[in-house]
Order: structure tokens, then C-alpha cells, then sequence
């Protein structure tokens, strides 16, 4: 039944071999716009979804947009770290410091600040 149908369609888009002029040449028109109207559609897509069209569409996350997020991300991770490393034994101090000078080397680099403002464990 679905092969049938599926089958029918085909042949109903794609003219057989012998087919007169006409219709093979209406093919070919049909073939040649919608390969068109594709390529304007992604090129439109490419144009707004980038944002180069702002009055349009301001485009997706733009690259300030995600680092300010995996700042404030790597921020939260920090101060997490820092507590957990204020309230450890002194064996696990050393893993959590680890953890902590990693994740400050990467917020250093993404916001582009030589130290970060790490809380004394008394002021947590």
C-alpha cells in the first residue's frame, strides 16, 4: 500500500524516459527552482540567523553573549570550589585548590582580567 503510493508519487513528479518535450522540459523548470529557492533559503537563513541583517533579525548568541555566560558560569563553579575546599580536610584542600586555579585560568582568559577576586574562606 505505502510502496504503491510512494511509487505513484514518484511517478507523477518525474516524467517517464519517453516522455513528450514538454513535460520533461516543465521538469527541468520545476528542478531548477526549487534548487534555487534552496539556495536563496539557506543564503537568507545564513544572513539572518549571523546577524548581518540586524534590522531584521539581531541574529543568534553572539561571542561577547557566551562568554559573559561562561563567565558568570565559571564564577558560580569558583565560589563553589572555594567553599568546598574551606570546609575539607587538609588532603582534599590540595585536589579543590587544583580545581580552582584551573577554572580561574579560564575565566582570566575569557574576561580577560589578570587576577581574580578570590573570598578569604572567613568571608564565606
Amino acid at each position: 500500500m505505502l510502496g504503491e503510493l510512494l511509487n505513484y508519487i514518484l511517478e507523477s513528479i518525474i516524467p517517464p524516459p519517453d516522455a513528450d518535450t514538454r513535460a520533461q522540459y516543465l521538469y527541468r523548470i520545476r528542478v531548477t527552482l526549487v534548487a534555487c529557492s534552496a539556495f536563496l533559503g539557506l543564503g537568507v537563513w545564513i544572513l539572518l540567523s549571523t546577524g548581518l541583517l540586524p534590522q531584521v533579525f539581531g541574529g543568534f548568541a553572539r561571542a561577547d553573549d557566551f562568554h559573559t555566560f561562561w563567565a558568570e558560569q565559571l564564577n558560580v563553579n569558583i565560589l563553589d570550589l572555594r567553599e568546598r575546599q574551606c570546609t575539607a580536610q587538609s588532603d582534599t584542600k590540595k585536589l579543590y585548590w587544583e580545581e580552582i586555579s584551573t577554572d580561574i585560568a579560564q575565566w582570566q582568559t575569557l574576561t580577560h582580567r589578570q587576577t581574580y577576586p578570590l573570598p578569604a574562606c572567613s568571608d564565606l
